[in-house]
C-alpha cells in the first residue's frame, strides 16, 4: 500500500531531470517565453511613450519631461516622413510584408484598447520607415547623444561613472539587434526598410538633442541627472577656486 502511493507521487510530480526535458522546455518557450516576448515587443513604441511620461509625473524631472516631449515630436516627425512616402509612392520600392500578422502589429491586441496605440495604422500596410525601429532607434540614439554631450561629467566624477557610457552603448546595440532581428524573422520588414529605419532614426535622435540642448540648456538633456560643471554662477559671473594657503608651522 505504502509503495503504490509513493508511486503515485512519483508519477504525479517532476524531478528535477524532468525540467531539463527537451518536450518541456519546448512547452515552456512556446506557452511563455515566445508570448511574452512577442507582447513586449508588440507594446513597443507605446510602453516607452507611456512610461517616460509617467517617470516625468512621478519624479518631476526637467529632462525626463523634456524626453517625453521629444518622444511625442518623434510621432510627428514619423507621421510626417510617412505621408511623404505615401505621397511619393515610396512603398513601391519595398517588398511586401505581412504586417497583419499578430507577430507585427503595434499597440494592445484587445479590441477596446488598440485605439490607444499611436502606432496602430503604421501595421496595416507596408510603410516605410518602420514605426518601431524608427522610433527605438531615436530613442537610443537621443539618450547615447545626451550621454556623450556629459562624457566630461562623467569622467570626472570616475571610472565607474564614465564605464556607464561605453555599457549604454553596448545594451542599445544589443537591444535593437534584438527587435530588427525579431522583425526581420516575422517578415514584418525587409532588410532595406529595417536599416534606413535604423539610419534615419539614429540621425534624428542626434538632431533632437542639439535642438533641446540650444534651446533649453544642458539640463534638458542630462537623462541621468549627475551634476553638471559650471563654468560660471547664476549671475553670469566667473567662478574662482581658491587654493588653501599651506602653513608653514
Amino acid at each position: 500500500m505504502m509503495k503504490h502511493r509513493k508511486n503515485q507521487r512519483g508519477g504525479a510530480g517532476t524531478t528535477p531531470t524532468d525540467l531539463w526535458d527537451i518536450k518541456n522546455i519546448t512547452n515552456l518557450w512556446d506557452l511563455y517565453v515566445k508570448p511574452l516576448s512577442q507582447e513586449q515587443i508588440r507594446l513597443l513604441p507605446d510602453s516607452l511613450l507611456i512610461g517616460s511620461a509617467l517617470l516625468a509625473l512621478l519624479t518631476q524631472s526637467f529632462s525626463m519631461t523634456i524626453f517625453f516631449l521629444t518622444m511625442l515630436e518623434t510621432t510627428g516627425i514619423h507621421y510626417g516622413l510617412r505621408t511623404l512616402g505615401q505621397y511619393l509612392d515610396a512603398n513601391r520600392l519595398t517588398p511586401p510584408v505581412t504586417a497583419a500578422t499578430p507577430a507585427c502589429r503595434s499597440g494592445f491586441m484587445n479590441t477596446r484598447l488598440d485605439t490607444f496605440s499611436l502606432f496602430k495604422d503604421c501595421d496595416r500596410a507596408n510603410t516605410f520607415p518602420s514605426p518601431i525601429l524608427f522610433f527605438l532607434s531615436t530613442a537610443a540614439s537621443y539618450i547615447l547623444t545626451s550621454m556623450y554631450g556629459l562624457r566630461e561629467e562623467l569622467e570626472s566624477l570616475g571610472p565607474e561613472y564614465s564605464a556607464r557610457y561605453y555599457v549604454a552603448i553596448a545594451a542599445s546595440f544589443f537591444f535593437l539587434l534584438a527587435v530588427a532581428s525579431y522583425r526581420l524573422y516575422n517578415q514584418c520588414e525587409g532588410m532595406g526598410v529595417a536599416t534606413m529605419s535604423l539610419v534615419l532614426g539614429g540621425i534624428l535622435g542626434a538632431l533632437l538633442v542639439t535642438q533641446n540642448w540650444y534651446l533649453l540648456g544642458k539640463d534638458s538633456v542630462n537623462m541621468i541627472g549627475i551634476p553638471l560643471l559650471r563654468e560660471r554662477t547664476a549671475d553670469k559671473k566667473p567662478i574662482y577656486v581658491c587654493p588653501q594657503k599651506v602653513s608653514g608651522n
